[in-house]
């Protein structure tokens, strides 16, 4: 090789390896196995955040507290089905948009208790929470191509007892955290393999608008309204600020009547606060952030970091396959125009 082009070679060498490593990264990024880059790209979100500061939330979403003096008056906690139904029936007669009880609901109560909580769901359209169960500590991601590749498939879903499953829609609580516990993003679908169950932030949303969500390839679908999802559908959070940020109230306030102005023609949630309760998170803000508040900004995100799309092939370009996946009235989802 003459010196010429040994000094060519050299030239052109290194920008070359420095692109092939780059659309490698690139390529494995998108698909969401770069553990590191994840990391490096949580910590940019929490520096532009930061950097933006607090943000007044919209005015779509009252969180009702289930917190410290609600359990003293009740004698504890967990406090009662009955009062969790009265609660329900006080937030039902301001006419909210929507109601969601990010709640698990698994277990027996007095019989008296559950039976006015199954009436009162009964009576009005409600959201209460169902969880994905993982065999590991990570969950599990789908394979293949098609609206439901990367969903998060679990090995089986906490539902709630039959008489409240009944009564309401069921829809996930789940959130996807980053390696120190923050939650980074809140999943649309879950999957265990067969059934399709959607998120609880969606199905108050398909509530609040009249609408039965849709999963499309690049997002969801709410009548009109596309909303784009990251991979896997996902939809990434951005706080608003820390713990009460987002309009709060307390149940004793919607018992004794004293918060109707905040609950008219809002996406209510119902969630515990209570001190030692366990449903708590860090997050960009401060250290301890109450689960249902998570939710809540997964209903009110405005604001989202950059989402991750998979590269599409030919036959999967929108529309080639006619394929949308449709939740119906039961909560089921169902694959319309595509293969059976």
């Amino acid at each position: 090789m003459t010196f010429r082009g040994s000094r060519l070679l050299g030239l052109i060498l290194p920008p070359l390896l420095a692109g092939l490593w780059a659309a490698a990264l690139g390529v494995e990024h998108v698909r969401g196995d770069m553990w590191f880059l994840g990391r490096f790209e949580a910590t940019m979100t929490d520096l532009r955040i930061a950097l933006r500061g607090e943000r007044r939330p919209p005015d779509l979403v009252t969180i009702v507290a289930i917190d410290d003096d609600l359990a003293r008056r009740d004698g504890g906690y967990p406090v009662s089905r009955a009062t969790i139904a009265r609660i329900l029936e006080a937030i039902a007669q301001a006419k909210p948009k929507a109601i969601g009880i990010d709640m698990l609901l698994v277990d027996r109560g007095p019989e008296d208790g559950d039976k006015a909580l199954a009436a009162a769901l009964a009576r009005f359209p409600t959201v209460i929470g169902t969880a994905a169960i993982f065999a590991n500590s990570r969950q599990t991601l789908s394979a293949g191509e098609g609206i439901l590749s990367n969903v998060p498939v679990a090995d089986n879903f906490l539902l709630p007892l039959p008489r409240f499953a009944a009564a309401s829609t069921l829809g996930v609580v789940n959130v996807a955290v980053d390696e120190v516990g923050t939650p980074r993003s809140v999943p649309m679908v879950f999957s265990d393999g067969q059934r399709v169950e959607l998120s609880f932030p969606l199905r108050l949303a398909g509530i609040a608008e009249h609408v039965e969500p849709a999963v499309l390839r690049d997002g969801v679908r709410l009548g009109d309204r596309l909303v784009p999802t990251d991979l896997g559908h996902t939809l990434p959070l951005a706080f608003f600020g820390p713990h009460g940020t987002i309009r709060t109230i307390p149940a004793t306030g919607v018992l004794d009547g004293i918060a109707g102005a905040a609950l008219v023609d809002r996406i209510v949630i119902i969630g515990v606060t209570v001190t030692g309760s366990g449903d708590m998170y860090p997050s960009p803000f401060d250290t301890v952030m109450p689960g249902v508040e998570v939710m809540a900004t997964g209903d009110l995100v405005d604001e989202r970091p950059p989402a991750r799309r998979a590269p599409r092939r030919g036959h999967d370009a929108p529309g080639a396959l006619g394929e949308e996946h449709v939740a119906e009235p039961d909560g089921r989802v169902v694959l319309v125009g595509g293969p059976p």
